[in-house]
């Protein structure tokens, strides 16, 4: 005996526009339930709107169908709307929004031109949602443009601040950015570090000692041999801002002498520097 399936899950919409002569809003609702019985599918949401604008915004049954649509674990797997012009008017925010609500899931299903099943309707999918890949890499290289632009002029546009700096905010035209500058209360621990490695002092001898002390490190953590060396081979500490090292736009990177005060001089980083990469533990 074979197991019966359970319904499927489904919103059904309705929309009519005042200028429309098509059919009325009793009428779809009618026609999607007979398709939904038909199908084992089971209506779980009813979403109607009645305006005379093509505004999706203004449509606040729509709006609230593709939130609930988006939610981690939406309680319909499909919406049935009567045509894709009950959808929405518009072909870009038609197929954007269908293609949207595709990834998370939720499909929409036209119980008249089934335009959403053909291969030219996937076909225009696809072109869609390649467009918007490279809609948003074009935007990610323009904001990755603009920090880079940003840092050539000494303004700090990490997330992240160095241990013995504190983030000061700069008026930049309408925006508002970042420097830094020497925190009094952990720069002269970071210069302290610097003067035990110079001294001879292992990362290990380094982290035992702040951490007998008592001297917490970043995030009130306490210090370890990896912590000291990220600070002993940090350039920063000299003044010097790099920034896009790492960046995934591939963008050259941005490199300032300067740009906030060092705590420590050039000649002191290097030295210390050939210690560390000596294999010094």
């Amino acid at each position: 005996m074979e197991e019966r399936q359970e319904p499927i899950p489904v919103a059904i919409y309705a929309r009519v526009f005042r200028q429309d002569v098509d059919l009325p809003i009793d009428a779809q609702l009618n026609l999607l339930k007979d398709y939904s019985r038909e199908n084992d599918y089971v209506v779980v949401r009813e979403y109607v709107d009645e305006d005379e604008r093509v505004n999706i915004v203004q449509t606040p049954q729509f709006g609230k169908m593709i939130d609930e649509a988006r939610l981690p674990k939406a309680a319909f797997h499909k919406i049935l709307v009567w045509k894709l012009s009950r959808f929405t008017r518009k072909p870009e925010h038609d197929i954007t929004l269908r293609s949207m609500l595709r990834h998370r899931g939720v499909r929409v299903v036209s119980i008249a031109d089934h335009v959403d099943n053909t291969p030219t309707g996937k076909l225009i999918e696809s072109i869609v949602e390649d467009m918007h890949e490279v809609r948003s890499w074009l935007q990610g290289l323009d904001v990755a443009r603009k920090m880079r632009e940003a840092a050539s002029r000494g303004f700090w546009m990490s997330s992240h601040v160095p241990f013995g700096y504190r983030r000061v905010p700069v008026q930049d035209g309408p925006k508002k950015r970042s420097k830094l500058e020497t925190d009094m209360a952990t720069a002269p621990v970071v210069k302290r570090i610097f003067d035990m490695a110079e001294a001879g002092r292992t990362a290990v001898d380094i982290a035992r000692i702040l951490n007998e002390e008592g001297i917490a490190s970043s995030k009130g953590k306490p210090w370890s041999t990896t912590s000291v060396r990220s600070i002993l081979t940090n350039e920063v500490y000299t003044g010097t801002l790099l920034w896009g090292s790492s960046a995934k736009s591939r963008i050259d990177q941005v490199r300032v002498e300067e740009a906030f005060p060092s705590i420590v001089s050039k000649a002191q980083f290097f030295r210390v520097g050939k210690q560390v990469s000596s294999g010094a533990p």
